[in-house]
């Protein structure tokens, strides 16, 4: 099987294997299917509305094929043609299948809900790319809808029909999501790109920044200064422990810890004007460009952490322990919202979540982007899957970035901050990329194509679409009370649920 001779010939996707998986489609798909070509690290399928059943079909079940996992729908336009891309996987594998949808001329909205369903019947989680869904019918009369304002989370709405407080079934609605142009990116340029994929994460936009910069930077075959890696390694991992924090000041917050929550927004701000001095701003940072990073990390920057790393450990530590030794607490989250290890690899989930659930998947160890392998750290794992278990993973987080950036600063070598490349006189012939990061909910990926100096195609793909879509699954035979929780542990962004279906 190609998985087999995948995990035992190569760590990571090559050349080599890519040519073979690139034949073994061609023999599969027959004619069924336009280009198949690399793109990236990942290869790009391009295929008719038409034959997309029984392509899907093919692709899923077909034994030296098994593409069992969907991580993302993206629709949009391009020439004056309209397309779905589809983010397939399977278990085990570090690469992906992205499949380009063609789709016919008419109503656009009915074109995409067609596609949209007809994943579905291959895909449990393309449901949520639907207006609404969930496991059952809560729209009857008389069914309770929950409505209650929770911070960050406000992508969607959400649906419970309810026996005795006992939940089952749920209705997700995310149409509130629907706030962006399909075509959102063109007319842009890349520097005005970079700057607008800071929001689709408000907590941690510098993801959104360097996965793009990323892809561009791979395109180009793009080598970037030493120094500048290191700088985007520093500042990833300052804006995962903000990300963290956020986390679990309102995990804290919902539980009634106020002292918990307090000292975890305390130290978020902490960091925040780390991050700040660096970048020049606490939110959208615009800081990472092709080729490097924006300005250099000014010259006290280094000393200043360097001080302040062991107070940060030591205050994130006292949180810890304030909420560990609570027996209320561990029970309040113990054996709640259970992810078993299979569903989230159906639904595609990634980041803390899945390693809550026994996995050590990592893109930062997996792919070793910006230098990641120069370092040394480990890949925190649970076993349970349970909220409480996400919660622990959050703050053993937390103490890796913290290993990370101790062995990143004294470390910094001297030299440019950025490759200059002059990007308006890009002259490219179409070409497909993709890259992807470990942003703090999991991986974040993007999909393009390039014409010129000008993008045909983008498309991007956020971990907190599958957290979302497998919510309707986990929330079922939960408590109403725990609803909150359940979801709060999932830690959605609700920037990644921007969506133009």
């Amino acid at each position: 099987m190609l998985e087999d001779s995948y995990k035992s010939g190569y760590s990571s996707p090559g050349a080599i294997f890519q040519d073979m998986l690139e034949k073994n489609l061609q023999q599969f798909l027959g004619g069924r299917t336009g280009r198949i070509i690399k793109a990236g690290q990942d290869i790009l399928i391009e295929v008719d509305s038409e034959d997309l059943g029984s392509v899907l079909t093919e692709i899923k079940n077909n034994p030296e094929i098994s593409l069992t996992i969907l991580k993302g729908l993206s629709p949009g336009s391009g020439k004056g043609a309209d397309y779905i891309v589809a983010d397939l996987s399977g278990p085990n594998l570090d690469f992906s299948l992205i499949l380009k949808v063609r789709l016919k001329d008419g109503r656009r909205a009915k074109n995409h809900t067609a596609i949209a369903s007809l994943f579905a019947q291959h895909y449990r989680p393309a449901r949520s790319y639907l207006s609404g869904y969930g496991s059952g019918n809560v729209k009857e009369p008389g069914a309770d809808v929950y409505n209650q304002e929770i911070k960050g989370f406000d992508g969607f709405n959400l649906g419970l029909s309810l026996e005795d407080d006992i939940i089952n079934s749920v209705f997700i609605d995310t149409a509130p999501a629907r706030v962006v142009k399909r075509d959102f990116f063109e007319g842009l340029d890349i520097g005005q790109l970079i700057a607008y994929m800071g929001r689709f994460d408000y907590r941690a936009g510098i993801f959104g920044e360097l996965v793009f910069c990323q892809a561009i930077e791979e395109l180009l075959q793009l080598q970037i200064p030493k120094r500048a890696k290191y700088i985007r390694m520093l500042v990833s991992e300052l804006f995962r422990m903000i990300n963290h924090l956020e986390f679990i000041s309102n995990i804290s917050g919902l539980l009634g810890y106020d002292i918990a929550r307090n000292l975890a927004l305390l130290g978020k701000e902490k960091i925040l004007r780390f991050t700040e001095v660096i970048t020049g701003t606490r939110i959208i940072p615009n800081y990472i460009r092709v080729g490097g990073v924006r300005a250099d990390i000014p010259s006290d920057m280094v000393k200043k952490l360097k001080r302040q790393l062991p107070v940060i450990y030591k205050k994130i530590k006292r949180i810890e322990n304030i909420l560990a030794r609570d027996f209320v607490l561990v029970e309040r989250s113990r054996d709640i919202g259970k992810i078993a290890n299979t569903l989230a690899a159906e639904f595609g989930i990634s980041g803390p979540n899945l390693r809550a659930s026994g996995s050590r998947n990592d893109r930062r160890k997996g792919n070793d982007y910006i230098s990641y392998g120069d370092f040394h750290f480990t890949i925190p794992y649970g076993r349970k899957g349970d909220c409480l278990e996400r919660i622990n993973i959050r703050f053993a987080e937390i103490y890796q970035s913290i290993k990370i950036i101790s062995q990143v600063l004294p470390r910094i070598p001297v030299g440019p901050v950025i490759k200059r490349i002059n990007l308006s006189h890009l002259d490219l012939a179409l070409s497909p990329f993709t890259s992807s990061v470990e942003c703090p909910h999991g991986e974040l990926k993007v999909f393009g194509e390039m014409e010129g100096k000008s993008l045909q195609t983008f498309a991007v793909f956020g971990p907190s679409r599958s957290s979302l879509s497998l919510a309707g699954i986990l929330l079922e035979g939960n408590l109403f009370e725990d609803t909150e929780l359940i979801l709060a542990s999932l830690d959605i962004s609700g920037g990644e649920l921007i969506q133009y279906f």
